[in-house]
């Protein structure tokens, strides 16, 4: 299974007059089948991280997650995923933490033995 994204920028939004809150959207291709992620509220990292894991049907567990020195403009995060004994790990820059997330997210999913065909837009 092949997946490709393509992070959108998120959106404030806020309902019933509450604390205003993010909406992050992906588009995933995945085996030529296009699929959207949203997720809104707290957390919005384990949220399209679960999501991911969902569509692709692999749940590794998360083993680190962290910010790297980065400018204002570029973020840096790395991510360490494990599954099955084998261990992965995807490093990347965005604009945002939950971009640069997500795009090691994905890094570390393709680098495990049944998503090495993953690729990122």
């Amino acid at each position: 299974m092949a997946l490709e994204f393509k992070f959108l920028k998120p959106e404030e939004i806020s309902s019933n007059g509450a604390k205003p809150h993010m909406r992050f959207t992906l588009d995933l291709l995945a085996n030529g089948a296009p699929i959207t992620i949203t997720h809104e509220g707290p957390e919005p990292l384990k949220g399209l991280y679960n999501s991911i894991n969902r569509e692709a049907g692999i749940f590794p567990e998360l083993n680190d997650w962290q910010t790297q020195n980065g400018t204002k403009e570029r973020r840096k995060v790395s991510v360490v995923l494990a599954l099955n004994g084998h261990q992965s790990r995807g490093d990347a820059e965005a604009p945002s933490d939950v971009e640069a997330g997500i795009r090691a997210y994905l890094e570390a999913l393709s680098k495990l033995p049944k998503y090495e065909q993953l690729s990122l837009l």
